[in-house]
């Protein structure tokens, strides 16, 4: 039986996409761990129908398991309102809707906590504009479930973006909300393991998880047949091996860049998530020092000892009246 400071080790796991036959996604899996995963294809996602699903769960009670994301829609104007219901207030009420679908269960919360949040205007039009927020959270739930006491700690992001068009003076008005839910993974013991000690773990499994060049290929020429066939909603698992077959023989420079592109930006989502999750901020000095430190603060500064200086915006800069020379760190930014 693995204790919880018992030696962990890490290793290299292919899944394969049975539709396709191809390699879809590799990630680093705990050796000795009970291990199953699949590729899910979601019909209904136009943008990026391939998700990986993960589970992944020892014999000490600690389970952590890797989810798909889903994308929810909402519009209205004068001729009615179609879609899902309103979008959630935020990312902590998503997590909890989610997780009581997931189990299947009502479950009782003892923590809901927005990690970090942003917010910027999109396109403005005519008369109309677009908002659009991002954010990260956890919950923390508990419930029970076949006489089992389950303990669980969820994490997850939601992309939002809100297009509205007031009534002009023919009352016309118009409003299109569109929301993702992704980064989903959460680990969940029984009452004997907290789940706090399944969260590194958790986050290592996630932020590992990378698609191979052949099958994103293959997903961006599916993502055009959805396109083409959208209205006869004529998905079949076939098609996707005969549209795969009659082209993956030769991958252009131009989806090697793409897939390339979107490796980076998964890596830098990756490490951003990692660092709300972890509480920090990244700094460097300008020659290639890196520097992890706790987060909240205004500004960091090094001297030549090596020493580090956390102040916020009430601190007046440390080099007036001292005898040490001071130098300010850069923040790591992410858009």
């Amino acid at each position: 039986m693995q204790t919880a400071n018992a030696a962990l080790m890490m290793t290299l796991r292919e899944v394969k996409d049975p539709q396709s036959g191809l390699v879809a996604y590799t990630y680093l899996a705990p050796e000795g761990w009970q291990i199953t995963d699949e590729v899910y294809w979601d019909r209904n996602n136009r943008y990026n129908p391939a998700h990986l699903n993960a589970h992944c769960y020892n014999n000490d009670g600690l389970t952590i398991q890797v989810k798909a994301s889903y994308t929810n829609r909402y519009w209205a104007n004068p001729m009615g309102n179609s879609g899902n219901n309103l979008p959630p207030a935020d990312i902590t009420a998503a997590l909890k809707t989610y997780l009581q679908w997931l189990r299947g269960t009502t479950i009782q919360f003892t923590e809901a906590t927005v990690l970090a949040s942003s917010q910027e205007p999109g396109m403005q039009g005519y008369n109309s504009s677009t908002i659009i927020y991002y954010q990260n959270g956890r919950i923390r739930g508990n419930y029970e479930k076949n006489g089992v006491h389950f303990d669980e700690i969820l994490y997850g992001s939601i992309w939002l973006m809100h297009t509205k068009q007031p009534p002009d003076f023919t009352g016309f008005f118009s409003e299109d909300i569109t929301w993702e839910v992704n980064d989903l993974f959460l680990s969940c013991a029984s009452h004997h393991r907290n789940p706090e000690t399944g969260v590194s773990t958790a986050l290592t499994i996630k932020s590992s998880v990378k698609q191979t060049l052949p099958f994103y290929n293959c997903e961006k020429q599916t993502v055009e047949l959805l396109r083409q066939e959208y209205h006869q909603r004529n998905f079949q698992a076939g098609q996707i091996s005969k549209i795969t077959s009659q082209t993956n023989q030769e991958i252009s420079d131009m989806i090697n860049k793409s897939y390339r592109e979107r490796q980076k930006q998964q890596d830098l989502n990756h490490e951003q998530f990692c660092n709300y999750i972890r509480d920090v901020d990244r700094y460097n000095n300008g020659s290639g020092t890196e520097y992890q430190l706790p987060a909240g603060y205004d500004s960091a500064w090094v001297n030549d000892k090596g020493t580090v200086l956390l102040i916020d915006s009430n601190t007046p800069d440390p080099n007036y009246g001292s005898y040490e020379t001071w130098t300010k760190l850069n923040r790591k930014k992410y858009s």
